[in-house]
């Protein structure tokens, strides 16, 4: 039996390399898979026993597995790669089993390639890098946006402005600390906890990404539905006024008993709401409502579009209540009901990994508040453009705003889901420490903080210390370069 080894040459130019049969018993495959009277592998129909630690993986998974888009292409692409399954033990469920072990599919400038974990890895640890240092650049060209869009007290920085930038003790120090898993970060300074700060708001998005993921996995992807919720506006509305106005007509819309019984008449009751706003030069801020729903069974189509439709209907009706006539939005696009699927269905919620990324937010028909901070960027970030009025007026009309709100009973709050799924800390491995005049000279450094935190995760255990302070070294002598020799005073006559 060929097996191929690592499974890192497949779908490469050149031959690809084997393996014996003990690579696949390692990796946890079983050493033979039942067969047909005539010799063939049995065609799979039931989930497959799960790897340690994977997600169940069942035969209808082959496509995805493999990177092709039918089961036609994915038999063609396994032939090729283990050879004809016919004649070879590695059938088709026990190649989706080693698969999910041992790497994925991606798309390459060369083609479909197997990736492995472990470069996987190293990939999205050095994304995550670029995300770090791009909202790194974000935040320090943002600071006079801060002060003016949520000034402190007498006079003081904004919350936002010391975020990342002002220790928390004078005499303390800065530690540099590394985890088990290779992961940098500075602790010793402030953190405002907002979520319109391009450090802590993708953090808090994705842990809440994290606990939406768990209710809706507990509850079932096929017994639950978003509900878009949107209101008619025009350029001439305040962002203020529009997020106090929905907001104000969804909890309208809860009060109504023909709400009430619309829920229970198919089981459901609301799991969560996020308030989304993106912005387009033409109708200015579009302020709208996703809301999770779960229902006690799978709908069908014509139970979903009669239950959209009623919904729609009492939508209208709290919205003239609460925001007046002019906001009334059409049958047709006021509530949206649509089933959830694993793909896309946290993207499209607002609170997915890709809409918190500053680097690559999802552009759609209007834009996002982390897609005007990454074109502010882009165009030379200039505090008196126009994206930088959008960003002050965001901050500051949202500053108040529950952007994600969770049920107050019930099993699935966001305390119960906290406990049920604790978020994972990691140890620290080892860390370096910095001193308050060398950590106030790092921090006026364009990209100094991230320049000592990739050192500091790119370091060989025990040797961090040392990284970081050779690479402080060498930012302060650059400084020192940039700014020449000192200039000697003139000699008296």
């Amino acid at each position: 039996m060929r097996v191929p080894s690592e499974l890192g040459g497949l779908g490469a130019p050149g031959a690809p390399r084997w393996a014996a049969p003990s690579t696949l018993h390692a990796a946890g495959r079983r050493p033979a898979q039942e067969r047909s009277h005539d010799g063939s592998p049995r065609r799979l129909t039931s989930p497959l026993e799960a790897l340690p630690g994977q997600p169940e993986a069942r035969c209808e998974d082959l496509p995805r597995a493999v990177g092709a888009r039918s089961r036609a292409s994915a038999r063609e692409r396994v032939d090729t790669i283990a050879g004809p399954v016919g004649a070879d033990p590695l059938g088709y469920g026990e190649y989706v089993r080693l698969v999910a072990q041992l790497g994925h599919w991606a798309a390459t400038p060369d083609g479909q390639q197997f990736v492995l974990r472990e470069a996987a890895a190293e990939q999205g640890a050095e994304r995550r890098r670029e995300k770090r240092e791009r909202a790194f650049r974000v935040q320090r060209a943002m600071r006079p946006l801060f002060d003016e869009a949520a000034p402190g007290k007498a006079g003081a920085l904004s919350p936002m402005a010391k975020c990342g930038w002002v220790r928390f003790q004078r005499g303390a120090g800065v530690a540099v600390r590394v985890d088990v898993n290779g992961r940098g970060s500075i602790r010793g300074v402030a953190s405002c906890g907002r979520r319109t700060c391009p450090t802590c708001g993708p953090r808090l998005l994705a842990r809440d990404a994290e606990l939406v993921e768990a209710g809706v996995q507990e509850h079932g992807y096929e017994r639950t539905l978003m509900a878009t919720s949107t209101v008619r506006h025009w350029r001439c509305h305040r962002l203020v006024d529009l997020r106090k106005g929905i907001v104000a007509a969804f909890v309208d819309l809860q009060r109504q008993r023909a709400f009430k019984r619309l829920l229970e008449r198919y089981g459901g009751k609301v799991f969560v709401r996020v308030l989304e706003t993106t912005h387009r030069d033409a109708n200015g801020w579009h302020t709208h409502y996703h809301a999770l729903v779960f229902v006690d069974r799978e709908l069908a189509d014509a139970e979903l579009a009669a239950f959209n439709a009623e919904w729609s209907d009492q939508w209208q009706a709290s919205v003239v209540r609460a925001m007046g006539r002019a906001h009334r939005p059409t049958r047709a696009t006021g509530v949206k009901l649509t089933r959830c699927y694993r793909a896309d269905y946290l993207t499209k919620l607002g609170i997915g990994a890709e809409v918190a990324d500053v680097g690559r937010a999802k552009v759609g028909k209007g834009r996002t508040y982390w897609r005007i901070q990454s074109d502010w960027l882009d165009m030379g970030a200039d505090v008196q453009s126009a994206d930088a009025r959008l960003l002050v007026e965001y901050i500051r009309d949202m500053r108040a705003a529950r952007i994600v709100e969770w049920p107050r009973t019930g099993e699935y709050t966001r305390k119960k889901l906290d406990e049920r799924h604790p978020e994972k800390k990691p140890a620290e491995r080892e860390s370096a420490f910095m001193h308050d005049e060398e950590w106030d000279a790092l921090r006026r450094i364009p990209q100094g903080r991230a320049a000592v935190l990739r050192a500091a995760e790119l370091a060989q255990p025990g040797h961090v210390d040392e990284a970081v302070r050779d690479t402080l070294d060498e930012l302060l002598r650059g400084v020192q370069r940039r700014r020449g020799p000192p200039a000697h005073p003139a000699r008296a006559p």
